[in-house]
């Protein structure tokens, strides 16, 4: 996966660099809002090479889940998943983005999975996100949020998929 990532990763970093990139001799800030669940699990992991690779140029990473509103917030880029039709905004495809059932081995041991509808017999953490409609509907299943049993709001998918790890649910 790794490797398959790495062209239109780079190619995503190259962008950013020559269009951020400070005339000679100046500092520059690129200030970047990523999801949370990205810059924590991928993004985070390549900005200090990127830093490295280009010390004229300071990059701050911000993540949040919300709409970056850029006439408003200081951020010059915004990573986002979605088909790119944004009025007013330009917007290049980085890589693809899979959602897929995260579980714990031991809570998918306590049911007989088989098939994709099984898993409504387990707890799913936040069943309002929007992901787990498109997956159930994409696996044939018929769904609905708002009958599933109300779980804490955890905030990010991250914290989500270190609780369905656990043992405790599963997420999208």
């Amino acid at each position: 996966m790794g490797a398959r990532l790495a062209g239109p990763t780079n190619e995503a970093f190259e962008l950013l660099r020559t269009t951020y990139t400070p005339p000679e001799g100046r500092r520059g800030t690129l200030a970047i809002s990523s999801m949370i669940s990205l810059a924590g699990n991928w993004l985070s992991q390549r900005l200090g090479h990127f830093q490295m690779a280009h010390p004229q140029l300071a990059v701050r990473l911000e993540s949040s889940d919300s709409i970056v509103d850029f006439m408003h917030d200081d951020i010059d880029v915004a990573i986002r998943t979605g088909d790119g039709d944004w009025p007013s905004l330009t917007s290049d495809f980085v890589m693809p983005y899979t959602f897929a059932p995260l579980l714990s081995p031991r809570l998918m041991e306590s049911i007989d999975l088989r098939h994709p509808e099984d898993l409504l017999k387990l707890p799913i953490l936040d069943p309002q996100d929007p992901n787990w409609a498109c997956w159930m509907a994409d696996a044939g299943v018929a769904f609905d949020p708002v009958a599933q049993k109300a779980w804490p709001a955890l905030g990010a998918q991250v914290n989500e998929a270190r609780v369905a790890l656990a043992g405790r649910g599963w997420r999208c």
